[in-house]
């Protein structure tokens, strides 16, 4: 792997890094960032962070530092068969809006399909998750 200058060390590819932040960049820069060549994708990178720390001063951008935190996070705790956690539904809930602050689970039930609601207070919303597979792979409800 490379270590670009500026980049943290525990983002050790910058392409998997531009793609894990699928959920805060609009499509038309996506598609600029996938297109990019490596020194275009490390200028826009260190850009957009830099445009996102919420204290420039200090050497650590903590928004950058907790959004890899939580996509860590969707990978160790919600992978699905051969599909990595923060491409799963419950990984980018998690990797949007953080932990939520209940979670009610139902893993077994007679009659119904094993499911999740993580409810968001202050925020004022509640995301059910079911497993129509019964592999794990809990998917938003519609």
């Amino acid at each position: 792997f490379v270590q670009w200058r500026g980049i943290p060390k525990f983002i050790t590819d910058l392409r998997m890094a531009a793609e894990q932040m699928i959920y805060i960049l609009g499509a038309e820069e996506l598609r600029k960032w996938r297109q990019a060549n490596d020194q275009q994708l490390k200028e826009y990178f260190l850009t957009y962070w830099q445009k996102q720390d919420p204290s420039p001063e200090t050497e650590d951008n903590e928004r950058l530092e907790e959004y890899f935190r939580r996509v860590a996070y969707a990978n160790q705790n919600f992978k699905v068969l051969k599909r990595e956690g923060w491409r799963t539904d419950r990984g980018m809930v998690y990797i949007k809006y953080g932990a939520p602050d209940e979670v009610e689970r139902q893993p077994f039930s007679r009659g119904s399909k094993p499911y999740e609601i993580w409810y968001y207070n202050e925020r004022r919303f509640r995301v059910v998750f079911v497993d129509e597979t019964g592999f794990g792979d809990y998917r938003i409800a519609n």
